[in-house]
């Protein structure tokens, strides 16, 4: 299992439901491929995590970066691991604003640090 998480900004004129729209329509996509992961519309910044089989995630990223609707994409984490994050979603989607803070910073921080090996087997061991 491979894991790729990126962040960009949306390009002039991307509104909230064409992010929306690119969530949903991602689904049957990622679906068709076995991927999952979420979409995560934070202010001006989005955030995607992908989940899957790694050349499937690297060349969905590649075609990513070269979408015209978002802008400055940068990957912040890329890593394999033994189960999935998201197991069942295809493309979950999620709109941080003023009434649902959602600091990416800090969200970032914890996807980082944690270790699903390590969580199973403390899951296992309780």
């Amino acid at each position: 299992m491979f894991q790729l998480i990126y962040l960009s900004n949306p390009a002039t004129g991307l509104t909230r439901d064409g992010v929306r729209d690119i969530a949903v329509r991602s689904r049957r996509f990622n679906r068709e491929r076995a991927l999952t992961g979420v979409l995560v519309l934070s202010g001006e910044t989005i955030l995607q995590f992908l989940e899957g089989d790694e050349e499937t995630v690297r060349a969905l990223y590649k075609r990513i970066l070269r979408d015209t609707r978002h802008v400055r994409c940068d990957m912040v984490m890329a890593r394999h691991t033994r189960l999935r994050s998201f197991p069942g979603h295809p493309m979950g989607y999620c709109i941080a604003d003023d009434g649902h803070a959602c600091d990416l910073n800090r969200l970032l921080d914890g996807l980082k640090a944690y270790d699903i090996g390590a969580a199973e087997q403390m899951r296992l061991a309780g």
